[in-house]
C-alpha cells in the first residue's frame, strides 16, 4: 500500500485521520485560500482539496495523497 500523506496543516484533520489507526504524515501544501468571486462553497471546498493534493503530488510522488 502506497504512503498516506494527508495534504492539511489542520489539527482536527489529523486527529480525525488518526483515529483509523493507519499511520500516515501531513503535510501544509503552500497555497492562496481564498474565495474566489461568486465562488459557490461547494465548488471553493473541492477546488482547494484538488489544489492542496496537486501542490504535493510532485515532492510525494509515491504516496496517497488527501486533499483536504
Amino acid at each position: 500500500m502506497l504512503p498516506l500523506l494527508l495534504a492539511s496543516s489542520s489539527p482536527y484533520r489529523r486527529e480525525l485521520l488518526a483515529r483509523l489507526q493507519l499511520p500516515f504524515n501531513w503535510a501544509a501544501p503552500d497555497i492562496d485560500e481564498r474565495r474566489l468571486d461568486e465562488e459557490p462553497a461547494v465548488e471553493l471546498v473541492k477546488r482547494l482539496a484538488l489544489e492542496k493534493a496537486e501542490a504535493l503530488a510532485t515532492t510525494h510522488a509515491n504516496h496517497l495523497i488527501i486533499g483536504s
